[in-house]
């Protein structure tokens, strides 16, 4: 009985972290305010999508419309293609910390049950192929 106490503890506290991964990867994701605060977030949102849709216009084009500098329209580009990349990284990390903690889980009900018809999961598989998610997209390059 003390082998499967054990196992239980060393289940719980791999659980406990991953959850914990998962926590601070949502957080991420949803962009929880951090130290420095991005001041211009929904235009440089906008800006980005401008040029995305309207790859032809130049950056003093794109600065009129929004009502910047040339140099502060390229900046805040840059600045948001710099959070899609992170959002892309942030949601294939949390598409495979799921599949890890559904495996665990599926072990631990699978050792629980000895297995049994009613609760079977299947052996664990590695991630999830990502290919969507793991490859940056090209307008994310």
């Amino acid at each position: 009985m003390g082998h499967l106490s054990a196992r239980a503890k060393i289940f719980r506290s791999e659980l406990d972290l991953a959850f914990r991964r998962l926590k601070k990867l949502v957080r991420d994701f949803h962009e929880a305010p951090g130290h420095r605060p991005v001041e211009f977030h929904e235009r440089d949102r906008e800006l980005w999508l401008f040029k995305r849709k309207n790859p032809e216009c130049s950056w003093k084009e794109i600065g009129l419309v929004f009502q910047i500098s040339a140099a502060a329209a390229h900046l805040a580009y840059k600045r948001q293609l710099r959070s899609e990349r992170k959002k892309a990284r942030i949601l294939a990390k949390l598409a495979n910390l799921i599949r890890e903690i559904y495996d665990w889980l599926g072990a631990a009900i699978n050792l629980a049950f000895g297995n049994s018809p009613l609760f079977y999961f299947p052996p664990p598989r590695g991630p999830f192929p990502l290919p969507d998610l793991c490859v940056i997209p090209p307008h994310l390059r």
